[in-house]
């Protein structure tokens, strides 16, 4: 009996293990598609508690770019603001002032 036992808890935490592999396997494949980059590539860090069935929310980083991956029942999708990875370079630059305008002939820059 307690051989059956051992074996079956052996089993579910084999298949937890599994899923939660899964779990993070289907968050990179999405990242990859999305950014245009390799898997191996692709960073995740689990943005909510891990459990057995992975985390909710995955933040994924890779070539540039990063975003918010949610869990549905169909699967991770992103969550973004714009409905498209933020691109990190772009992001980094939002906070520079705008370049100034181009000089006109008014701005005494006539012969």
């Amino acid at each position: 009996m307690r051989t059956l036992l051992a074996i079956t808890l052996f089993g579910l935490v084999g298949c937890v293990g599994a899923v939660r592999a899964d779990s993070r396997a289907e968050a990179t494949r999405r990242a990859a598609f999305d950014f245009s980059c390799p898997e191996k590539s692709i960073k995740l860090t689990p943005l909510t508690e891990e459990t057995a069935q992975g985390a909710t929310q995955y933040g994924a980083e890779g070539c540039g770019k990063r975003a918010v991956y949610v869990a549905t029942p169909s699967g991770y999708v992103l969550n973004t603001a714009t409905g498209s990875a933020v691109d990190t370079e772009q992001a980094g630059n939002s906070t520079d002032s705008p370049p100034p305008p181009p000089a006109t002939a008014s701005q005494g820059n006539t012969p």
